[in-house]
């Protein structure tokens, strides 16, 4: 059955590849201006996270997904307004080293990059990667924020091509990433705080990070959009659900759905009174 699915995955991303060559890509020499083009490949891209989903450990599945990547950066080579540049950032945990890969957006004109604050953007959960983020951060670019897209353990190429699980120590991940945007040639303004911001699970992990770490990995606001509950944990409100992460992987599997619904409110009070006037929180 493992093999009968893995093989029908394949086939699914191999008829996605096919139809984005054949029907969503810009034809070669053709006369199509800026935006269209723009357009296509931004297509082209959320065609190629979406159908990477399933099949994302099959060979086809990696290879859509590479292709995801060059579409969603073709996109920002022909935007007149915007640009997007890769970096690897180092990362080391318990003796072992990783490269995460980052999407840095912001404006063309370095002198207009320079002047705007920062907000860091993690990739999701491991289904996610940075191109299906790009809808989710654009409209912090469009709102005067220049955008660090990273993926941490457990997440896109971290997982996909470096083998690198989760990890729940995400203070010291996001502790990385800052360190590398600060003394980086990144344009932008060093003199204001940074932010971090993302959907999901990896929104989570950086709300935690945030309210239990913030002064020392460099992150002074912090926000998420939190999803639905699953069956495992008792039906939250959107906000209280945002909280979750505070408790800890551990906790939250030690206690039960009561215990867990008490605790929340609790430790939500105690850890957000304090530092009320920093960090934000936002439900979808």
């Amino acid at each position: 059955e493992k093999q009968y699915r893995a093989d029908l995955y394949d086939i699914f991303a191999a008829e996605v590849d096919a139809f984005v060559e054949a029907s969503v890509l810009p034809p070669a020499g053709d006369d199509w201006g800026a935006g269209a083009k723009r357009w296509a490949y931004l297509r082209a891209m959320n065609y190629g996270f979406m159908g990477q989903w399933l099949p994302m450990w099959t060979e086809r599945g990696l290879a859509l997904n590479r292709k995801s990547q060059e579409w969603m950066m073709s996109a920002f080579e022909v935007d007149p307004r915007w640009t997007m540049r890769k970096v690897e950032m180092p990362f080391e945990h318990d003796g072992a080293r990783v490269p995460l890969a980052g999407y840095f957006i912001s404006p063309r004109d370095e002198t207009e990059a320079a002047a705007r604050p920062l907000t860091l953007s993690s990739a999701g959960g491991l289904d996610w990667t940075s191109a299906g983020m790009v809808p989710w951060v654009m409209p912090l670019v469009e709102e005067g924020f220049n955008v660090l897209i990273y993926e941490g353990p457990g997440q896109g190429d971290t997982l996909r091509v470096h083998n690198y699980a989760f990890i729940p120590e995400w203070d010291g991940v996001m502790k990385a990433v800052y360190d590398f945007a600060a003394s980086s040639d990144l344009p932008w303004d060093r003199s204001r705080g940074v932010g971090h911001g993302t959907a999901s699970f990896a929104g989570q992990l950086g709300l935690q990070a945030c309210l239990v770490a913030g002064d020392d990995v460099g992150v002074t606001a912090c926000y998420m959009s939190p999803t639905t509950a699953s069956d495992a944990l008792p039906p939250l409100p959107a906000a209280l659900l945002a909280a979750l992460m505070l408790l800890g992987p551990t906790h939250i599997h030690e206690l039960d759905k009561e215990g867990l619904r008490l605790v929340v409110l609790v430790q939500l009070g105690e850890q957000i009174r304090d530092r009320r006037e920093r960090v934000h929180c936002r439900g979808r």
